[in-house]
């Protein structure tokens, strides 16, 4: 039973968390929700993992020009999910640059990117800051 409680509360706090992550962008997103944003949580003894890399990040071409969507495993304790892209020498860490952050990792639409080889890859962000760069993806843009 003690067991399952702390399972609970750790899901529930989750949860909290992502609704609190969410209301970044969206300040109204908490009321809406029903989640007491002056209720205080209670203290429970909280492990934190630290972020690990994604081993199943795929890119697709959606067959629209300049558009692709990115998907990936959500891991506990990442917030938001990132992606860098690279039209030149995936081996130059120059040629990487920002393009868009996520808050669900498992559809991550990416437009007006340009036609042609692109690289790809993806980091998860948490309460301490993002974790490590997922392997290299390679996918034509139409």
């Amino acid at each position: 039973r003690d067991k399952l409680m702390d399972e609970i509360v750790a899901l529930l706090d989750e949860i909290a968390s992502l609704l609190e992550a969410a209301s970044v962008r969206n300040p109204d997103a908490l009321a809406t929700t029903g989640f007491p944003t002056s209720q205080e949580r209670k203290a429970h003894p909280k492990v934190k993992l630290p972020l690990s890399a994604s081993t199943d990040f795929t890119v697709t071409n959606l067959g629209e020009p300049g558009k692709a969507v990115g998907s990936a495993s959500t891991i506990p304790g990442a917030y938001n999910h990132e992606i860098h892209i690279n039209r030149g020498d995936p081996a130059c860490e120059a040629d990487w640059f920002h393009n868009a952050m996520f808050p669900i990792a498992s559809y991550m639409l990416m437009e007006n990117l340009l036609a042609g080889n692109t690289f790809f890859r993806m980091r998860h962000h948490g309460a301490d800051g993002p974790g490590p760069w997922s392997p290299i993806t390679s996918v034509t843009i139409s």
